[in-house]
C-alpha cells in the first residue's frame, strides 16, 4: 500500500512538473489539442483487499549501431479497476516523437534481418512482433482513443510517459468486436481475461537524418524514420513495483484518474527504467509533451 501511494504521488509530481500542457500529433503540421486532468480521492481505508499486480519489461536496445543504446522500462500496475502505465527511456534519439506499443509475440533478434541490410526495420520487427493489443498513446482506457499520441523526448534523447486508467474500461474495449479486423491491432475474445505475461514492449523512431540504407523498409504509411524500431522488452510480473519508498505520515489519501496524456521530458528514471524514489524528471532540457501521427483512418496502425 505504502508503494502504491509513493508511485501514484510521484505520478502528479510528474505531472504538476510538465513543461507543456499540449499534445501533438506527428502529421505536419503538428496541431495541438488541449488537455485536461481529472482525479478521485480514494480514502486510505477504502483500498484494504485489493488485488495488485506489477508488470515489468526491462528495455533492450535494438539497431544499435544506429542508436547506440536504449535504456528504461515499461511498468503496468493494477490495482482491481485502478490501472497506470509508465514508461522512462533514455538514450533515444533526441527531440522527436517516439510511438510505442505492447504487442502479442516476442521481441525480435537479428535473425529477423531478412534482407540482410544490416538492419531490423519495422516490415521485418512486425513478424515476430505480432499485432499489437495496446498502444502506449495519450489515453489508456480504450485502444484507439488516442491512438496516434505519443511522448517526444527531449534534447537528450530522454522521455517519461505515465497514464492512469480504468482496467475495467480498458477490458471492455478489448472485448468489444474488432471494427477494423484488416489493421494490425488485435482484440481479445469475448470472454478472454487480459494477461500481459510475456507481452512485449516496442518503442520506434528515429531522427529524419539517420543514414538509413533504401532497403529499410517502414509500415502503416509512415515514414522509415518514424517506424524504425529501437528498443523492446518482454513483461513478466514481479512481487512489487521497483524501488524502495520512506514512509509518510502524511500520505493518506491518493488521487486517481486521467492523467491527461502528460509525459515530462528529462533523464528522470534511472537507467533501466525502473520507478525509484525521491526522482522527478528533469535531466536539463526542456522537450514536447507529446505527439501523434495523426488521424489517417485508411492507413495501417502501428
Amino acid at each position: 500500500m505504502k508503494t502504491l501511494l509513493s508511485l501514484l504521488t510521484l505520478l502528479s509530481l510528474f505531472s504538476s512538473c510538465s513543461k507543456s500542457s499540449s499534445k501533438h500529433k506527428m502529421s505536419p503540421p503538428l496541431r495541438s489539442t488541449p488537455e485536461s486532468s481529472t482525479g478521485t480521492i480514494i480514502p486510505d481505508a477504502q483500498r484494504e483487499h485489493k488485488t495488485v499486480i506489477t508488470y515489468l519489461a526491462p528495455l533492450s536496445t535494438l539497431n544499435q549501431h544506429v542508436v547506440a543504446m536504449v535504456t528504461g522500462a515499461l511498468t503496468l500496475y493494477k490495482e482491481d479497476d485502478l490501472f497506470i502505465g509508465d514508461i522512462r527511456v533514455n538514450g533515444a534519439s533526441p527531440n522527436i516523437l517516439h510511438s510505442q506499443s505492447i504487442h502479442v509475440g516476442r521481441c525480435p533478434n537479428q535473425s529477423y534481418d531478412i534482407n540482410a541490410d544490416g538492419f531490423i526495420d519495422a516490415a521485418e520487427a512486425a513478424i515476430p512482433l505480432g499485432p499489437q493489443i495496446l498502444p502506449l498513446d495519450g489515453d489508456l482506457n480504450a485502444q484507439l482513443a488516442e491512438y496516434g499520441t505519443y511522448p517526444v523526448s527531449d534534447k537528450y534523447g530522454n522521455y517519461t510517459y505515465s497514464e492512469v486508467a480504468s482496467y475495467q474500461k480498458l477490458l471492455k474495449d478489448l472485448q468489444s468486436p474488432d471494427e477494423r479486423a484488416s489493421d494490425d491491432v488485435t482484440k481479445l475474445r469475448i470472454d478472454e481475461e487480459l494477461d500481459f505475461v510475456d507481452k512485449v514492449v516496442v518503442i520506434r523512431g528515429v531522427s529524419d537524418d539517420t543514414a538509413l540504407p533504401v532497403t529499410v523498409a517502414s509500415i502503416g504509411g509512415l515514414s522509415k524514420f518514424q517506424t524504425f524500431p529501437i528498443a523492446c522488452g518482454t513483461l513478466k510480473t514481479v512481487k512489487s513495483t521497483p524501488g524502495t519508498y520512506e514512509d509518510d505520515p502524511t500520505s493518506d489519501v491518493v488521487m486517481t484518474g486521467s492523467s491527461g496524456g502528460e509525459t515530462i521530458g528529462g533523464s528522470g528514471g534511472a537507467d533501466d527504467g525502473a520507478i525509484r524514489p525521491g526522482q522527478v524528471s528533469g535531466g536539463g532540457g526542456e522537450a514536447e509533451t507529446g505527439g501523434d501521427y495523426g488521424e489517417d483512418e485508411e492507413s495501417t496502425l502501428l
